[in-house]
């Protein structure tokens, strides 16, 4: 392995990932730009195709080759044999899981916030509340190109070759960081916890950086183990689209103080996915080296 090639292309990975993502939002910002705009949607929607965009760039300037499927490449194929599917499944059903669990969590040390009366500001029946996770799970998944965009960038181009590099829990660790500072001009903005908390904006990058090292465990053991794209791109964009019914019954204006911070409220839910996480990475540790990494031994 040249260590000192995959080292300058990471370089230009990241460079090319973070001054597209980056450069918009901040000529956004500049001239006036406000988050939760229909434009600032547009914006976020774009940023998540620039991994992708980055990565072709750099493998076509450094002459890696552009490959779709096999060793080294975008790990586009599907393959559902030797129980792959059973990632496939995995990816589907985590983040619901991950994320009621830590909603659990949060009512167990804050019972006071427990309200089901949220479950009526939907209008439907509570018994059919359900099927809420499953909606969550086909919006996301008819709706995964723009997760895609990002995981071809992170999960099938970064981490593998960081864990070349240095390992796979440094290459999850770093890969996390990474992954969670390419968001801070959008958490800047009111991203993830909105404006007015304390230590604005660098406590929420701290706390939205330490959900991207989670999830990122989960990205990459689903891509380690099928040797393909879309589990993760699932995982990700299912993650994104919600379907979380325990998050109906949070009323946050029974917190007062230091517990009435979003930051402070995400980190406590995020524990049982820190959790799952450090399991995921010990999976991912004991996993075969990725196509991309085999192919650089």
């Amino acid at each position: 392995m040249n260590k000192s090639l995959t080292i300058k292309r990471l370089v230009l990975f990241l460079f090319v990932s973070f001054t597209l993502v980056w450069g918009m939002m901040m000529i956004y910002f500049v001239n006036g730009g406000e988050y939760g705009t229909p434009a600032m949607d547009f914006i976020l929607a774009c940023s998540m195709l620039c991994p992708t965009i980055a990565v072709l760039f750099t493998r076509w300037i450094t002459k890696e080759g552009i490959l779709l499927v096999g060793k080294n490449s975008l790990q586009l194929g599907i393959e559902l044999k030797k129980k792959k599917w059973v990632w496939y499944l995995f990816a589907l059903v985590l983040p619901i899981l991950y994320w009621d669990l830590g909603q659990l969590f949060f009512f167990l040390f804050f019972p006071e916030t427990f309200d089901p009366s949220g479950f009526d500001q939907l209008g439907i029946s509570r018994k059919a509340l359900i099927l809420l996770p499953f909606a969550g799970i086909v919006s996301g998944s008819v709706f995964s190109i723009g997760a895609l965009g990002e995981e071809i960038g992170w999960r099938t181009y970064l981490y593998p070759k960081l864990e070349e590099l240095f390992g796979t829990k440094t290459a999850v660790l770093v890969g996390g960081i990474i992954w969670g500072i390419w968001h801070v001009p959008a958490i800047a903005k009111g991203h993830g916890f909105g404006t007015g908390y304390w230590g604005e904006p660098w406590t929420g990058v701290f706390v939205f950086t330490v959900s991207c090292i989670a999830e990122g465990a989960f990205l990459y053991l689903v891509t380690k183990k099928t040797n393909s794209v879309w589990p993760a791109a699932f995982l990700h964009a299912i993650n994104n689209a919600g379907g979380r019914a325990f998050g109906l019954c949070l009323n946050t204006d029974a917190l007062t103080g230091i517990w009435a911070e979003s930051t402070v409220q995400m980190l406590i839910s995020e524990v049982p996915k820190l959790i799952m996480a450090v399991i995921a990475t010990v999976m991912c540790n004991c996993s075969e080296p990725s196509n991309f990494s085999r192919n650089m031994r």
